[in-house]
């Protein structure tokens, strides 16, 4: 290493621990473990736990503990209501699909198969099969996994056309191969043609 490079590292690090050494001046910051001194406003305070059921409206736990919930999206997990409509996309591949997702918690992620069925009167028109190793979760509660960006896919296009706008039931399975539980959901949609 050159002395140029060498004394030019040598300043940025002792401005940078400079910058660390208040002497006592500048703003307080609040850390649990230390109060603010005297006088001095704490500022508003972190719950001190959160909330054990954030979300009043999702499933009751399975026998194992784990539930699910399916619905759709792109990049985040949005519910769906029984009949509501959803969008057949087609796809840059020529092919068609309906966009599934799930939200769920109480099963081991590090190993699990994702299993999505479009079905109408029995019959699949569409299927998606995955294996993950860690699902992302909800930023505003990690207990919750927040699974989205799911292409179920038509078997066929020439099913598309004509079943457009018919009830469709959607189905979802999660396996956790980690503690075994296998976890269900189903709603009823109508995917429509074609955006």
């Amino acid at each position: 290493m050159s002395r140029r490079l060498m004394l030019g590292a040598l300043a940025a690090c002792a401005l940078l621990m400079a910058g660390c050494e208040s002497g006592g001046e500048g703003p307080v910051v609040d850390t649990p473990d230390r109060a603010p001194p005297d006088g001095q406003d704490a500022g508003p305070q972190p719950d001190p736990a959160p909330d054990p059921d954030p979300d009043p409206d999702r499933p009751d736990a399975g026998e194992g503990g784990g539930w699910i919930e399916l619905g759709t999206g792109t990049r985040t997990f949005e519910p769906l209501d029984p009949g509501q409509e959803v969008p057949i996309i087609q796809g840059i591949q020529g092919g068609f699909h309906v966009w599934g997702g799930f939200r769920g918690g109480g099963f081991d992620d590090g190993d699990v198969r994702l299993r999505f069925w479009l079905d109408l009167d029995g019959q699949t028109l569409a299927r998606a099969d995955y294996a993950e190793f860690g699902l992302p979760t909800d930023r505003r509660d990690p207990t919750t996994y927040d699974y989205a960006g799911v292409a179920v896919v038509y078997d066929s296009n020439d099913a598309v056309q004509p079943t457009s706008g018919s009830t469709m039931t959607l189905r979802v399975e999660v396996e956790s191969i980690g503690d075994g539980q296998v976890l269900e959901d189903m709603i009823e949609v109508v995917p429509v043609c074609c955006e």
